[in-house]
């Protein structure tokens, strides 16, 4: 099937690795351990979206059980770009490091790129592992949503979760400088939890514009929701899933262009006009 999708789709890549190692690959009866996949306009779009992406797994609930890798972008017009996936057993270090290394390969190239994920182990541990995705050639990012989440089941205060929330999406050093008084004076081991992390991972005052204001994955969730049912299909229907999920979103978007009629798409030019109106009335 992948083979014929490639040969039906130019620039779309695959990638195994089957169990037993490279010496596997001419083996007739090969069991595959990972398998990787990229769709050709989606390695051509994100050329021009900003350099952040958001990494997030599913679990399989079918026969096959397993993990469905997932890494989304987003235009410069806040759509989803749905990147690339990969079926594995499970969220490790040697799975995370197969999808890295041939999202590098075949998709990011050598482009800087910001990643933003939850703080998955095996994530971490491959991103450290691999020099290609450290900085300056990549830099990691914590979703501030799933922080705020492990912030809340460790000390249970509502006060402590806003000013989670408002420590990592302040801008003001000032107001940054005042909630970090407040919640040191309120709570020392929640102040120590999270001044453990290094800010620029998890703040905006201290991203140096990496992030490009996203604080959270929930591009990737979003795109996750949308491929909810898949989770249920054997591997080959959900390979196939994920190729039409994809085919409708470019489909959708080009219907909108082609019915756009603004020099700006859509909303935008709302906007723009309504600005330009207050514009005019200023002296």
């Amino acid at each position: 099937y992948f083979v014929a999708l490639q040969r039906a789709n130019p620039n779309t890549a695959v990638d195994w690795e089957f169990q037993g190692g490279d010496m596997a690959r001419h083996v007739p009866d090969r069991e595959f351990k990972f398998v990787f996949w990229t769709f050709g306009p989606a390695i051509q779009n994100f050329e021009m979206c900003p350099s952040v992406i958001s990494i997030d797994g599913t679990h399989l609930r079918g026969h096959y059980k397993g993990k469905l890798l997932v890494v989304v972008a987003q235009t410069a017009n806040k759509r989803l770009l749905p990147m690339a996936y990969a079926l594995v057993d499970e969220e490790s270090t040697n799975s995370w490091s197969f999808f890295l290394r041939n999202l590098r390969r075949f998709v990011v190239f050598d482009r800087q790129i910001c990643v933003l994920s939850d703080r998955d182990v095996g994530l971490r541990s491959a991103i450290e592992s691999l020099p290609d995705w450290q900085e300056p050639a990549a830099y990691h990012r914590i979703c501030l949503r799933h922080l705020r989440s492990n912030v809340v089941t460790r000390f249970r205060s509502k006060k402590i979760q806003d000013w989670c929330w408002d420590l990592g999406s302040q801008l003001s050093k000032q107001k940054f400088r005042q909630t970090k008084e407040q919640l040191q004076e309120f709570n020392p081991d929640a102040y120590n939890y999270l001044f453990k992390i290094p800010l620029n991972q998890w703040t905006l005052y201290r991203d140096e514009k990496r992030r490009w204001g996203t604080l959270t994955t929930n591009i990737s969730e979003s795109y996750n929701n949308i491929l909810k049912g898949v989770r249920f299909l054997p591997c080959r229907a959900l390979v196939d899933t994920t190729f039409h999920k994809t085919l409708d979103l470019f489909r959708q978007e080009q219907n909108k262009s082609s019915r756009c009629r603004s020099p700006i798409v859509g909303e935008h030019y709302v906007a723009f006009l309504q600005l330009k109106q207050t514009a005019a009335t200023h002296e």
